[in-house]
Order: C-alpha cells, then structure tokens, then sequence
C-alpha cells in the first residue's frame, strides 16, 4: 500500500521528470496529480497542469490483472470543478492512439488514514474533440482507492 506521502512524492517526481514546464499560457495555480492503486488493482500516476483546451501533463495507468496492459500519453484537456476534474490524455500505450478521459475526485484525508479520493475511466473512448474535456458534476462518481492520494488545486 502506498501511504499519502509516498503518492504525493510519486505525482511530484512524475511531474518532475516526464513534463515540461507548465506554459505561460496555462491558467495559473491550476494542478490536479495522483498516484496509487485503484480499487480494482489499477497502478496510476498523474500529473496535468493549467486548464481546459491548454492544459499539459502526463498520465500513466498499469493494469495486467484486468488485461489493460497500460494506458499512457500526454493530456490534452483538462475540467476542474471544486474537487473534482476530467482530463483527456492521448492514449499511446498499448491500446494507443485513441483519446481518453478520466474521472478524480479529491475528497481529502478520511481522518482514519484510509483513502477517500475517486478514479475512474470516464466516457467512451474516441478521437472525437480531443482537446474538450466533459464538465463533472455531482453526478458522476469513482471508485474509492485502495491506497494513494489525489490533489486537486485551483479552479
């Protein structure tokens, strides 16, 4: 199990070396970043910073039990409404080629140590729009993590 400490280090180092300085033009004080375990056994770590169509980072998703080998690329839209945020990457991993959005919710510490965050795999994928990311909403919901963390920063 990763402990919140290590998550937050694992996003920051993954930030530190896979991704460019965030751009001038990116909305400034914008970050979301996580890493852990799923609930359903899925590795990730992710990185995006700014918002919208100009949006950068780098996201990472390992799966070999549920047969998703990997998922990976750069982002390429990113939605932040209250703690909750979709971003699109461009998959380049084994199933490359294709856009795919995600789904985090930071619900902050739970008090006991045990996560409380959201992740899931959200909409289907496609190339269409790629750079426009779907809004979320109450509506929508993740699975809790097993052990990590996800930050989400700015509006």
């Amino acid at each position: 199990m990763l402990s919140k400490v290590t998550a937050i280090a694992a996003a920051t180092a993954l930030s530190t070396v896979l991704l460019p300085a965030a751009p001038a033009v990116a909305q400034e004080g914008v970050f979301v970043g996580g890493a852990g375990i799923s609930a359903v056994g899925t590795r990730f770590g992710f990185a995006v910073f700014g918002g919208g169509e100009r949006a950068e980072g780098f996201a990472m998703f390992r799966n070999a039990e549920e047969g998703v080998k990997e998922r990976l690329g750069g982002v390429t839209c990113l939605e932040v409404v209250g703690n909750a945020a979709i971003f699109k990457i461009k998959d380049t991993g084994s199933a490359g080629g294709v856009h795919r959005q995600f789904f985090v919710r930071d619900n902050g510490p739970s008090g006991d140590g045990k996560p409380t965050d959201e992740l899931s795999a959200y909409g289907v994928p496609s190339n269409d729009a790629p750079d426009k990311c779907d809004k979320p909403d109450d509506k929508i919901k993740g699975e809790v993590l097993e052990s990590g963390d996800v930050v989400i920063k700015g509006e």
